[in-house]
């Protein structure tokens, strides 16, 4: 059984007004900060980059063993689909769908999804809303109950037999924010866990000054 990681590193980072992988991290990017620390977990037997040409050059020039390139696609589930035409994995192999955009995943998150996904087939790290929320409707506005809602963070994990049905499944799905949407529009259920909130996601700039902060910090 293979431990497979699909690192998904070539979204437009259309709300950031950059490529938010390219600012920097200390003395390197945010991108080699999280290519370089998921290296060092040790964890996978194979890992699958999906980044632009620039990207993939710098990779190129590291010369790092087991680790292959993909091109990035349109949307974020064609990217994933360039991943595992690259790396096929087999029936029993565990997949792990990384976002680069969030660098500061911790070793013990990424065990607790591949263990929770050879249990259960497969894992959405997850995190509490503990904010209220509202949502447009005609009259204006409206409360959402926040008890049952959950922030879905990355890492999310697959054997490699229910990745392959998610691949392969006909939808015409348009609005595909990750695997979890096609899953549950297969009539399965994905399985949630504890995620950490320290895992977010940089998507605007008071996010990278967090994580730049944060970083400096441990």
């Amino acid at each position: 059984m293979r431990k497979i990681l699909y690192l998904l590193a070539g979204g437009g980072s259309s709300r950031f007004g950059k490529d938010k992988l390219n600012m920097k991290a200390g003395d390197e990017t945010i991108f080699s900060y999280i290519l370089k620390k998921m290296i060092s977990y040790e964890l996978f037997s194979v890992m699958v980059v999906v980044a632009d040409e620039e990207k993939r050059q710098f990779i190129k020039q590291e010369n790092i063993p087991d680790l292959y390139l993909a091109e990035p696609g349109e949307t974020r589930f064609e990217s994933v689909k360039n991943a595992f035409n690259t790396v096929t994995p087999g029936l029993n192999d565990i997949v792990l769908i990384h976002d680069a955009a969030r660098p500061n995943v911790k070793k013990w998150l990424v065990r607790r999804v591949m263990d929770i996904t050879e249990r259960h087939g497969n894992c959405f790290p997850a995190t509490v809303v503990t904010d209220t929320i509202r949502r447009k409707n005609e009259a204006g506005t409206e409360t959402i109950d926040r008890e049952d809602l959950f922030a879905i963070q990355t890492p999310q994990g697959f054997t490699g037999e229910i990745l392959q049905d998610i691949i392969t499944y006909n939808s015409e799905m348009s609005n595909v924010t990750d695997e979890g949407v096609i899953l549950e529009a297969m009539g399965r259920e994905p399985h949630i866990a504890d995620g950490d909130r320290l895992n977010f996601k940089i998507t605007v700039l008071a996010d990278y000054k967090a994580f730049l902060e944060l970083s400096r910090n441990i």
